[in-house]
């Protein structure tokens, strides 16, 4: 089920980018949360594409948790912020 879906990377100073395998429709649901090493949610971003992109640079430096959502379940990764 996750295979199908790419983080390209887990450390940034800036852009991150989720995507969705081309033809799969996980997305149509889909949405990516920000929290920050406390637990506070700071951003959800829906899908409205095969790709979910948000841009963290507002955000200090850090350790934050990304949580992917589909229609087939939850999946969270750690993001390194740093400039």
């Amino acid at each position: 089920m996750w295979a199908k879906a790419l983080l390209w990377s887990r450390r940034t100073s800036g852009i991150v980018n989720v995507e969705f395998e081309m033809g799969n429709e996980q997305w149509k649901d889909a949405e990516i949360q920000i929290f920050d090493m406390y637990g506070k949610l700071l951003r959800t971003e829906p899908a409205n594409d095969s790709t979910i992109q948000t841009d963290m640079s507002p955000f200090a430096d850090g350790v934050y948790t990304l949580r992917i959502k589909t229609q087939d379940g939850v999946v969270t990764r750690k993001i390194v912020k740093q400039r």
